[in-house]
This record gives C-alpha cells, structure tokens and sequence, in this order.
C-alpha cells in the first residue's frame, strides 16, 4: 500500500518492521531496533502535527537507522534517525547542500 500520509507510513511501514525484524536478513541490513522504531514513530507523529508533509519514503540504514525522505519540485529533505538516537535534517536545493543540522527531540522519547 502507498503511503499517503504519515499515519499510512507509520502503520504500514514503522509497525511492519517493529513486527517482523527477520524480513531485513537477506538485505544484509541490521534491523532498526524497537527503540529506534518508535523514535521513528515519534517523529513521523511530530512532523505530521506540524503539517509537513508525509515522506516519499522511509528506508532502514545499513546500520540500523531509519530515513525518511521527501522531494518538493528542487528541494529535497532527509530525516535520519540514527541507530545511537540522533536525528539529523538535511535539506538540499538541487545538488546543494543547504541545511543540515542535529534535531533534539528529547521530549519524543519515552
């Protein structure tokens, strides 16, 4: 299924990984970790209530992060929940870097 929104990515996408970790063995990938997983969650609930729009996709990183990223006509954002807890936005024009910066999201955590 599609995600349209960020509810569509959490509940089709976030909770299915939650679920069945093992569907990450033969992609050589470390599955995000429950802790991870719900700082995703969190996140997605956050942007979602600041109207930010959803992501185009969310992919697992090799190490057991979580990205999350969107493209609007030039621009093009990243979210990388990092498996440590440390999120970071990127934002680039183009091929141009032109933010990036550590979000704190302490009062996401449980």
């Amino acid at each position: 299924m599609p995600a349209n929104t960020w509810q569509d990515l959490i509940d089709y996408k976030l909770l299915e990984w939650g679920r069945n970790p093992d569907q990450f063995d033969d992609e050589n990938v470390e599955p995000p970790t429950r802790s991870t997983i719900l700082l995703a969650i969190a996140l997605a609930q956050a942007l979602s209530d600041l109207g930010v729009p959803p992501a185009d996709s969310v992919v697992p990183d090799p190490n057991g992060g979580i990205v999350f990223d969107r493209r609007e006509g030039e621009a093009y954002e990243v979210f990388h929940i990092w498996e440590d807890g440390t999120v970071e936005y990127h934002r680039f024009l183009c091929t141009s870097l032109v933010e990036r910066r550590t979000i704190c999201i302490d009062f996401l955590r449980e």
